[in-house]
């Protein structure tokens, strides 16, 4: 079954990244990524992606006989994908049903994906699972740790908004967007430390917009610009929106934890990060992650939100003055 394998490379942060794939899958990945190329060297993270015919599956990427298996769950994609899970001690493997199978190593920052030929799944998703969410997991190997999190800049200074879904984390990013701020992503940061500072970093520079969140924050954003859509979902290089919205990297100075407020005007309200934790764990730590990583996880994000000034932020309906309050935060000009 070997494969004459077409490649591509990356420098993230310091680390060559590796990526060979079919020729077939041209077409499905990379786009999603906006990461600097490299030349060919030495490799610290590598991906190799494959199509396959279905028959060939087991052969090719067999499921472990003996390891933990985690609870199946659903993929809500362009239709439900159940997803068998797999934990060695730094080994990974999903089974994607009908769709893929993918097998990830935290010992050498390596994973291997085989995507069966002739299925349903829409390239998007493709891209989003089998690129961006990989490099992200793979990055854990190397100290930096992805985050379910938004991150804008504004003049250097990075500040990380979160909360659970509904909580108005993507409202309120776009209201900064269109005020002038920079931004990193509205859903997954790497954090890393260097120099007792910590730092925010992005490998992708699409975000996704809700067609009622295009119709009142960018109405002039052309349909055609879109990388794709789904429903009434659109995903948008920052470019699209406006020139020089997207930064790569910042250092993180400030962590938000959002709630809608009733109110007209947003609040921010220090709080302890031991507050945070409650808001920010969930949503980031992964019931799939090995042991040894979870903790290594785990400790390294207590001691981020240890380092850093943390608010609740109550976030109200004008959107001029709540990107008044965040501009005076990023500044220095709020109260510790």
């Amino acid at each position: 079954m070997q494969q004459d394998l077409l490649t591509k490379w990356y420098k993230l942060s310091g680390y060559n990244l590796c990526i060979q794939y079919s020729p077939g899958l041209a077409g499905e990945l990379g786009g999603y990524l906006n990461i600097a190329p490299a030349e060919a060297g030495k490799s610290h993270l590598n991906l190799d992606l494959r199509s396959i015919d279905p028959g060939q599956l087991d052969q090719y990427l067999p499921l472990p006989a003996q390891a933990e298996q985690i609870p199946d769950f659903t993929l809500l994609l362009n239709r439900p994908v159940t997803v068998r899970s797999f934990r060695g001690d730094n080994e990974q493997w999903n089974d994607y049903q009908g769709y893929a199978r993918s097998y990830v190593s935290s010992t050498d920052a390596s994973a291997r994906v085989v995507i069966l030929a002739g299925h349903d799944i829409l390239p998007l998703y493709t891209d989003m699972l089998f690129t961006y969410n990989l490099v992200n997991q793979l990055m854990g190997c190397y100290d930096h740790f992805a985050v379910h999190a938004a991150c804008v800049d504004h003049q250097g200074a990075g500040i990380m908004i979160s909360g659970n879904s509904g909580r108005g984390k993507s409202t309120a990013v776009f209201a900064l967007l269109q005020r002038g701020f920079k931004i990193l992503s509205d859903e997954r940061v790497l954090i890393s430390k260097l120099n007792e500072r910590y730092w925010g970093c992005s490998v992708s520079d699409i975000i996704k917009v809700r067609e009622a969140a295009r119709e009142r924050f960018f109405p002039d954003l052309p349909m055609e610009q879109a990388y794709g859509s789904i429903e009434d979902e659109h995903y948008f290089r920052c470019s699209a929106i406006s020139a020089d919205s997207w930064r790569s990297h910042t250092e993180i100075k400030y962590f938000l934890v959002i709630n809608r407020s009733d109110t007209r005007y947003s609040s921010l309200t220090p709080i302890n990060p031991t507050r945070a934790v409650g808001e920010f764990f969930p949503v980031t730590m992964k019931a799939w992650e090995n042991r040894e990583a979870a903790a290594k996880k785990f400790n390294f994000l207590m001691d981020f939100l240890s380092a850093l000034p943390c608010y609740q932020l109550d976030f109200g309906t004008d959107m001029t003055q709540f990107a008044d309050i965040i501009r005076e935060l990023a500044e220095g000009r709020t109260a510790q």
